[in-house]
């Protein structure tokens, strides 16, 4: 997901297959595949966390 200047805001993850596996129940809910999708300003928000607490 870009924003309008280009700049990557997120990424988007997804399985490519979940069928037959024994763990999809407590995976997602979701009817279709496990879609993840992160967002990089947190990362980087979290990554400064770690650092300013060492």
């Amino acid at each position: 997901m870009y924003e309008r200047n280009g700049f990557l805001r997120k990424r988007l993850y997804r399985s490519e297959s979940c069928e037959g596996c024994p763990l999809k129940k407590t995976c997602t809910k979701a009817q279709g595949e496990r879609e993840i999708t992160v967002s990089l300003k947190y990362h980087r928000y979290k990554q400064q966390a770690r650092e300013n607490s060492q």
